[in-house]
């Protein structure tokens, strides 16, 4: 904080650091809660299923998720793009409970795992978080600009700062240390 200005400023750095430390923690958690699987239709399912490339299944309350032995490609629910993965994703409800029981009796490993979800994070989660992102970063800015509309521009700062140094009003140490903290700010 200068004397000038009363209000406080948090440096760059650290700024930089609190910055980067929530997009991690934002990430992190998002790919946690974020749902196993690739979502296919109950079809592309029993496609996998008949075909014995599936070797585990985890029910849900929502979802379905079926654990393939080796990677293979599937057709997605969304578009329809085909993709090379390793579990795929259905709605609970376009399984029946009989169907269930049949592959339970036929060996398949079937177990119930209340994590297991269709994706309630939703499909617009990762443009929910860049929004968030664009928001902070426009705020930032939008505060930059006042803050120098109110008390000028890093480099106007300094020019004063070193008119005041030629006419004996601060001392050099003072005049060092503010000229550090606004260079950040460049």
């Amino acid at each position: 904080m200068t004397e000038d200005s009363k209000e406080p400023t948090i440096p760059t750095t650290r700024l930089a650091l609190m910055l980067g430390t929530l997009i991690l923690v934002m990430l992190g958690l998002l790919s946690y809660l974020a749902p196993l699987g690739t979502p296919v239709s109950a079809q592309e399912l029993h496609r996998l299923l008949n075909e014995d490339r599936i070797g585990s299944i985890d029910v849900g309350v929502t979802a379905i998720v079926g654990h393939l032995t080796e990677p293979q490609l599937v057709t997605q629910l969304d578009g329809g793009r085909p993709a090379q993965v390793q579990a795929v994703r259905v709605f609970r409800s376009l399984v029946l409970d009989e169907q269930l029981d049949s592959l339970q009796q036929s060996g398949l490993g079937i177990r119930e795992n209340p994590r297991t979800t269709d994706g309630a994070l939703g499909p617009y989660t990762w443009a929910a978080v860049v929004g968030f992102l664009l928001i902070a970063g426009g705020w930032h800015l939008v505060d930059q600009a006042a803050r120098h509309r109110r008390y000028g521009s890093p480099r106007q700062r300094i020019a004063d700062l070193e008119k005041q140094l030629e006419q004996g009003k601060i001392d050099p140490d003072r005049f060092r240390r503010e000229v550090e903290q606004l260079s950040t700010e460049l």
